[in-house]
C-alpha cells in the first residue's frame, strides 16, 4: 500500500513533533537538538510510496578521518550491533550518512514502525555521533558501552504498561530548537525507552 506525505505527517502530528515538508520532493525534515547541536532527520518517500528512508546526512565526514580504516572498522562493528540503522558512504563526497529503511511494498505503514525507525536514528545520533567524529578527527574513540549507566538510565523509570510512545527527549533532545513542540507538561512518550536495548543490541 503506497504511503503518502499525509500519512507520515499524520503520524508526526500524533507524536507532536515539529517538521518541515517539501511535497514536491516527498521529503520531510524533523529538527532534533541533540547534545547542543541541531540534527536534521529526513524522512524520504521513494518508489511511489513503497520505500521509506529515515536519514541523517553527514553523520561523519570520512575525508577528515586521520585513519579511514579504523573509522570504517568501528562503523561496521557498531552497525553489526544494530537491528535498525546502517551507515552509508558516498564515495564521491566522503559523506557517511545514517539511515533506517522500511520496505512497505504491499503492506501498510504503522505508527509503531515510524516510532521505531525514527527513534533508532535519534538514539544512534545521541549515543555515537560525537564519539565517531572524535575517532575520525583525532583517532580516539570513547566507548560509551564501557559506561552501562547510559542505557540503564534510559530503562529506569519506564512505565511498563505504556510501550506505544517514545520519549524523544530521553535521546538527548531539547525542546527549544525543534523536535517536540513546546508544552507546559511534556507528554509521557515511553515506547522504546524500555525496548531500546532489544532494538539496538541483540
Amino acid at each position: 500500500m503506497a504511503v503518502t506525505m499525509a500519512d507520515i505527517q499524520r503520524f508526526l502530528d500524533i507524536e507532536d513533533l515539529n517538521y518541515i515538508s517539501d511535497p514536491s520532493k516527498n521529503i520531510i525534515c524533523i529538527p532534533f537538538p541533540v547534545q547542543g547541536d541541531q540534527v536534521n532527520v529526513f524522512i524520504i518517500i521513494l518508489e511511489e510510496g513503497e520505500y521509506i528512508i529515515f536519514r541523517t546526512p553527514w553523520f561523519v565526514d570520512a575525508s577528515k578521518a586521520v585513519d579511514r580504516e579504523a573509522l570504517f572498522s568501528k562503523l561496521l562493528n557498531l552497525q553489526n550491533k544494530f537491528k535498525l540503522g546502517r551507515f552509508v558512504l558516498d564515495p564521491e563526497t566522503n559523506e557517511i550518512a545514517l539511515e533506517s529503511c522500511i520496505a512497505v511494498e504491499d503492506g501498510e505503514l504503522t505508527l509503531n514502525q515510524v516510532r521505531r525507525h525514527l527513534g533508532a536514528v535519534v538514539q544512534i545520533i545521541a549515543k555515537f555521533r560525537q564519539s565517531i567524529r572524535m575517532l575520525a578527527n583525532e583517532g580516539v574513540f570513547y566507548d560509551l558501552d564501557q559506561d552501562n549507566d547510559f542505557l540503564q538510565k534510559l530503562i529506569e523509570g519506564c512505565d511498563a504498561e505504556d510501550e506505544d510512545d517514545v520519549n524523544y527527549d530521553e535521546f538527548g533532545c531539547e525542546e527549544e530548537l525543534g523536535g517536540k513542540k513546546e508544552e507546559t507538561t511534556p507528554p509521557s512518550f515511553l515506547d522504546m525507552i524500555k525496548a531500546i536495548w532489544k532494538t539496538f543490541w541483540h
